[in-house]
């Protein structure tokens, strides 16, 4: 494996580790916002 290869590899991880947290986030907050709006409705 080249220099560039490898190189190029560790640049799409990177970006794939900061998709996968951007996810995960997203994801945790709809979780929390429906949480939110459960309680919500509970109380009504």
């Amino acid at each position: 494996m080249s220099k560039f290869g490898l190189h190029q590899l560790a640049i799409l991880l990177k970006n794939s580790v900061c998709l996968a947290r951007t996810l995960l986030a997203f994801v945790m907050l709809s979780m929390y916002q429906g949480r939110l709006l459960d309680i919500g409705r509970r109380k009504q």
